[in-house]
């Protein structure tokens, strides 16, 4: 019976660990900037700067979202398509988001995701674009609500 025992305990611990590392996966770290002035009827780069440190999970895709004072008149797009070859984009206007999505299933590539977000480019055909633009830059599907800021 002690055997048992002494065996049951570290099961459980075994157990334990194992629940905390799955629990417990470190998420990535994204950082852009861009605050930068836009010029009706032409195209600017949403960022000057943006990177990813990658956590536990391979990262497959990035969603660049519109997230305040989208208009139908604006999109998003990846510029130097060429350039990107493991990357295919799609555009959503219902939602004003962008989806860049790696075409290799390799650990890298999120290095070529990251080089595409530095291609994406802002337009809209409204002579007088108004009010200011916010993206939101994610690597999960989920849409930036701006009254939570989450």
């Amino acid at each position: 019976m002690l055997f048992f025992k002494k065996n049951i305990h570290i099961l459980f611990v075994l157990i334990l660990f194992i629940s905390i590392k799955v629990w417990a996966q470190t998420p990535p770290v994204l950082s852009a900037t861009g605050n930068q002035p836009y010029c009706p009827l032409d195209s600017i780069n949403i960022v000057t700067s943006f990177s990813i440190i990658p956590g536990d999970e391979q990262i497959d895709a990035v969603f660049i979202q519109i997230s305040e004072n989208y208009k139908e008149s604006d999109i998003l797009i990846l510029e130097n398509l060429a350039s990107h070859p493991n990357v295919s984009s799609s555009w959503n206007a219902q939602e004003g988001k962008l989806t860049l999505e790696s075409v290799t299933s390799s650990s890298s590539s999120y290095y070529d995701l990251v080089s595409a977000v530095y291609d994406v480019v802002f337009y809209s055909n409204a002579a007088n674009p108004s009010n200011d633009k916010k993206f939101s830059i994610n690597v999960g599907e989920a849409n930036y609500l701006p009254s939570t800021q989450h």
